[in-house]
């Protein structure tokens, strides 16, 4: 009998339709494909509009020394500081005994006289202010020193020397009439010695301490 061409090619179809079905599957032992691009930056990307943590550097420690002279020889020295990058981030120092057994806020440090070892935020920071009593109220005056804090190291700053040269009275502000006083500054490199403390205070530690002097760069406008 013979077999119209129309039915020929339906059969033709089915064989190759049939052989597509019938290929190998893959072995399991072939290796899987690796991972498309976009599985991957789904997981690294950040979604948009949320910020990525990140940890604050750890805070250093700044070392030196002070010596006040003349009228500056008194019961204590208040040294205002400012960070340099976020002025609200402000501290005071106090070298001597001003404050007694107080608690002291966060911002508020005491030390002696002589060496000093301060631990502060990793930074740089102005000491833009020098308060000492006088009688029932203080005489402030304005300065300019600056200073770098290394995140998780020890630097030395120097001997900060002031000699307070003069009294004086200044008019203007609340109460009309405040105190003041004249002074000349120096920033000494006394660095053997220094390290020589350093190592006296801390016999454990073997860190190396770098040496950055504070610099004096003059009179800034008062922080407020």
């Amino acid at each position: 009998m013979r077999i119209p061409h129309r039915i020929w090619g339906g059969i033709a179809l089915v064989v190759i339709l049939g052989g597509c079905a019938s290929l190998p599957t893959p072995s399991s032992s072939q290796a899987p494909s690796p991972p498309q691009p976009s599985a991957v930056l789904s997981v690294t990307e950040p979604e948009p509009g949320i910020p990525i943590p990140t940890q604050p550097p750890a805070p250093g420690t700044i070392f030196g020394k002070t010596h006040f002279k003349g009228v500056l020889k008194t019961s204590y020295v208040k040294l205002s500081l400012v960070d340099l990058v976020d002025e609200t981030k402000q501290y005071q120092l106090f070298i001597g005994d001003q404050l007694g057994p107080n608690i002291l806020p966060w911002n508020t440090r005491s030390v002696e006289p002589g060496y000093f070892f301060l631990e502060l935020p990793a930074g740089s920071y102005r000491i833009y202010s020098i308060s000492i009593p006088v009688g029932s109220t203080t005489a402030t005056e304005d300065i300019g020193l600056t200073f770098e804090v290394a995140s998780g190291q020890v630097t030395y700053i120097g001997t900060l020397e002031v000699n307070g040269i003069n009294e004086k009275v200044k008019f203007g502000g609340v109460p009309i009439l405040v105190p003041g006083f004249d002074y000349v500054v120096n920033v000494l490199d006394e660095r053997e010695e220094a390290l020589q403390e350093y190592h006296h205070r801390y016999p454990l530690d073997r860190n190396p301490v770098q040496v950055k002097l504070i610099q004096n760069e003059g009179i800034h406008r008062k922080v407020q």
